[in-house]
């Protein structure tokens, strides 16, 4: 008697277990399951970042877990307990660096700008994210001064100025830049450890990106904004 009541109480506490880290893991999206469900250590070769251009120009963003333990990735959570628009939230964390620079290619940089709010969130086993882009929508994901320029207002093509007057973005239209010339663009996105409490970087294939286009799209938006903040 007592073994069937010992039986039971194990079958109960495997199916409490079950049923809490399936509602957690796809309803709450790893709030409590990211302490005790995790990979010690990362391996990037199971977890796939792949980028596709169709034959109508758009991009297709894919990452996909290809383990049977779940991933996770930091972003502002703000404590919340359930999250809405997972597909977008999952693309929010991308960053992207040029590859083919004449100068030193930059660094990695998975850092925050505040840590308050930062929370978890999973990607189950073998779970996939799609988001597609127009080829504006990537432009706008990656036009900021650091990947058209140096700190010294150099194109990173050819090493010379790229703003005559870099205060008021007015173009160097003496530059070597032409509408053929593309730069390498890597995105990247960062993969944290609750065992090793640190993030790992998992990177995208190459995409090719017309230099005019993005330096032009970071004026339009660098203007934009300057209109509307001042």
């Amino acid at each position: 008697m007592k073994k069937s009541k010992l039986k039971k109480i194990l079958i109960y506490t495997v199916i409490f277990i079950s049923v809490f880290t399936l509602f957690d893991l796809y309803i709450l999206r790893g709030l409590n399951s990211s302490y005790f469900i995790f990979k010690k250590n990362i391996d990037l070769k199971k977890t796939e970042f792949i980028i596709t251009k169709k034959e109508d120009g758009i991009f297709n963003f894919s990452i996909k877990n290809n383990s049977i333990i779940p991933d996770y990735f930091m972003f502002y959570r703000e404590g919340n307990i359930f999250l809405n628009n997972v597909e977008q939230i999952v693309f929010m964390g991308n960053r992207s660096r040029v590859l083919n620079t004449k100068n030193n290619i930059e660094k990695i940089n998975l850092s925050f700008g505040c840590s308050n709010g930062l929370g978890l969130c999973s990607i189950n086993p073998y779970e996939k994210f799609e988001k597609d882009y127009s080829y504006k929508e990537v432009l706008n994901e990656i036009n900021y001064i650091n990947n058209i320029s140096d700190n010294k207002n150099n194109d990173l093509l050819f090493g010379e100025k790229l703003f005559l007057d870099k205060e008021n973005l007015i173009f160097n239209h003496e530059s070597k830049i032409t509408k053929k010339d593309s730069l390498e663009i890597e995105f990247y996105y960062g993969l944290f450890s609750e065992g090793l409490k640190e993030q790992y970087p998992i990177k995208s294939n190459v995409v090719k990106i017309g230099y005019l286009d993005l330096i032009e799209s970071y004026i339009e938006k660098e203007l934009k904004w300057r209109k509307e903040n001042n």
